[in-house]
């Protein structure tokens, strides 16, 4: 017997818009986009995400039959589920790391993020998208229409390795019975729908960790600039200390300078001083040899006259010495004419 055609599940026909809202939801909505799902998968909701009515499971069953196909579900389901809630509890301390990361990193200098929030923006663009149409993945799952138009047949062949594989072993595993082929499939589309929400929360957490690690890189980056400008710091209040103590000794220097500028004008003045007290002297030396020259001309003077008074007086004296030697001779020449003249 033929197994019932089962129709892939919803989440196949978003396959093929997967590159196109890859390039349309930015970056800032990625960390709301993770909340979001988070918010409205918790562990009640990931268990109806799960629980929608498929195609091949409208049919009437037996009640053993049912009781059988339920407990194997909801093993199945229970499995699935508990690794779907792991994954989710890991989403959320991701959240927590980042929102750490990004108080953090908003308390750097300004420069440094902007220019990397650009390489940012640059690498994260496939990510954000690939989270986007995991979101609308997940949502459509709850619809859970059971038809399924041509474009999404054509696009079936697009599905995720997963899927084909998951088909394959249910078409292999396909049991004589009826009531085990829809067990199978129904065990296939669930397991589709929780790998379609596992993958989607796995890409978000993977966008996530490469902007932890890119906030990581900044951070590091940040933590080097502010390296370089506490050394570039250092070094420039360096130089100004070496220009200060340059500057103090120019100072003592040019002091120096001043203080043997003042005693040089100091010693200056006081030699002027000197040079006056020489010039007064010699002034009045000039002045007493010319008084003494006078002196000296009236003694000359004096002495000149007294010489020729000492001369006339020599004369006269002379003259006098003549007239009394004449008298005496003509006494002589008398006594002895009149001795003669008595004898």
């Amino acid at each position: 017997m033929a197994p019932e055609y089962c129709p892939e599940p919803p989440v196949v026909r978003l396959s093929s818009r997967l590159l196109l809202l890859q390039q349309q939801l930015p970056q800032q909505q990625q960390q709301q986009l993770l909340q979001e799902l988070l918010q409205q998968h918790d562990g009640s909701r990931l268990v109806e995400l799960c629980d929608g009515p498929t195609p091949a499971a409208t049919t009437p069953r037996q009640p053993e039959q049912q009781q059988q196909q339920q407990q194997q579900q909801q093993i199945f389901r229970s499995s699935s589920s508990l690794q779907l809630l792991q994954l989710v509890e890991e989403a959320k301390q991701l959240l927590k790391r980042l929102s750490l990361n990004t108080e953090g990193s908003c308390n750097s200098s300004s420069s440094s993020s902007n220019s990397s929030s650009s390489s940012n923006n640059n690498n994260n663009n496939n990510n954000d998208g690939s989270n986007s149409s995991n979101r609308s993945s997940i949502s459509s799952t709850t619809g859970q229409d059971g038809t399924q138009s041509p474009a999404a047949a054509g696009t079936a062949a697009a599905a995720p390795t997963a899927a084909g594989t998951a088909a394959a072993a249910a078409a292999a595993a396909a049991a004589p019975s009826r009531s085990s082929m829809k067990v199978l499939q129904q065990q296939l589309l669930l397991q589709l729908q929780h790998e379609s929400a596992a993958a989607a929360i796995r890409d978000l957490m993977s966008g996530l960790q490469q902007q932890e690690q890119q906030q990581q890189q900044q951070q590091q980056q940040q933590k080097q600039e502010l390296q370089q400008q506490q050394q570039q710091q250092e070094q420039l209040q360096q130089r100004l200390a070496q220009q200060q103590s340059l500057m103090r000794q120019q100072e003592w220097l040019l002091k120096q300078q001043e203080e043997r500028l003042k005693r040089q004008q100091q010693d200056a003045a006081a030699q002027q001083r000197l040079l006056q007290q020489l010039q007064q002297q010699l002034e009045r030396r000039e002045r007493e040899e010319k008084a003494l020259s006078l002196d000296i001309d009236k003694l000359k003077r004096q002495q000149r006259e007294k010489e020729e008074g000492l001369a006339q007086r020599m004369v006269v004296l002379q003259q006098q010495l003549r007239q009394a030697a004449a008298e005496a001779a003509a006494a002589k020449r008398a006594a002895a004419a009149a001795e003669r003249y008595v004898d």
